[in-house]
């Protein structure tokens, strides 16, 4: 029986540090190219570590299909109201076309600043369960994938 490739043992979980100091290179570029950081902290044990934990993309979107967003779009006094009561989130506008950009804005900055302060988070009762919710946002690639994740494509058309 021959010997696993790299990739393989990546995706068993088994992988030595020894290997790893000398095929560092190779380990980088199959972490960088087949699999994303899903959480980066500071290893309280160490102060000089860091810990980081890494699921391959897919497997990342099915931990996450349980988390869908149900928008709330309202008209107030004239004006469109769309609410992510999940995380927060609110656009508000002349137009469901103006509420959505703002809305879109705003989950962006949201998520920017949950994962830039994630150790705060990570203790705050009131947003520590919402990391579910910003992890789908944030392994977005483009607006157009926001707007999808948070289900409001049926307003594109509007």
């Amino acid at each position: 029986m021959g010997q696993d490739t790299l990739q393989e043992r990546l995706e068993k979980k088994v992988f030595g540090m020894a290997e790893m100091r000398t095929r560092q290179a190779e380990v980088m570029d199959l972490v960088s190219n087949h699999y994303e950081t899903v959480f980066l902290r500071d290893n309280k044990r160490c102060a000089c570590s860091r810990s980081a934990m890494l699921l391959h993309p897919d497997l990342c979107e099915v931990l996450l299909s349980r988390w869908e967003y149900a928008p709330l779009v309202e008209e107030k006094q004239g004006r469109t109201v769309i609410t992510l009561k999940e995380i927060g989130a609110r656009g508000q506008g002349a137009d469901k076309g103006e509420a959505l950009g703002l809305l879109v804005e705003d989950v962006l900055d949201q998520t920017k600043a949950y994962f830039s302060e994630m150790d705060l988070h990570a203790r705050l009762p009131e947003t520590k369960n919402r990391y579910p919710w910003y992890l789908k946002i944030l392994n977005c690639l483009s607006v157009e994938e926001v707007i999808k994740t948070i289900n409001l494509e049926s307003l594109l058309g509007d």
